[in-house]
Order: C-alpha cells, then sequence, then structure tokens
C-alpha cells in the first residue's frame, strides 16, 4: 500500500531534512512545514501502522490539525 501524497511529502522533508511547502488535499494554499513538524507527524502515522482505518483518518485532517494532535501525542 502507498502513502497518500500528504504523507508522502511529509516523508521528503525528513529524508532530505529540510522544510518545505506541502499542499494538502482539503487545504486551500500550502503550508510551510519544517523537519521537526514532519518528523513528529510520519512517527505519528507510523505508529498507526496497525489500524489502517486510523491512519485515514488523520490524513483527513488538516496539516495543523494533524501536527497538534502528533504532538500531543509523541513524546
Amino acid at each position: 500500500m502507498t502513502d497518500p501524497p500528504v504523507i508522502q511529502s511529509l516523508r521528503a522533508i525528513v529524508e532530505h531534512k529540510q522544510h518545505a511547502q506541502v499542499t494538502h488535499p482539503h487545504g486551500a494554499k500550502p503550508q510551510r512545514v519544517d523537519l521537526f513538524t514532519a518528523s513528529a507527524i510520519i512517527a505519528l502515522y507510523d505508529g498507526l501502522a496497525s489500524s489502517p482505518t486510523n491512519q485515514a483518518k488523520l490524513v483527513s485532517y488538516h496539516l495543523p490539525v494533524m501536527a497538534h494532535i502528533a504532538f500531543k501525542l509523541v513524546k
């Protein structure tokens, strides 16, 4: 199973250790995401690997909401 485009963009940020603009399918305009935020969201997404339903729910949120959830849960 391939990752959704927003997750692929976040993985590219982590891989290249850079910040980048990420366009979420539900967002109106691109948002700049840094390495720390991208890493937290990816860690959360990978942690939900046992539950594809929860992964899909996470991806359905806007980027700021995804970041908020990631920072609340990732320690």
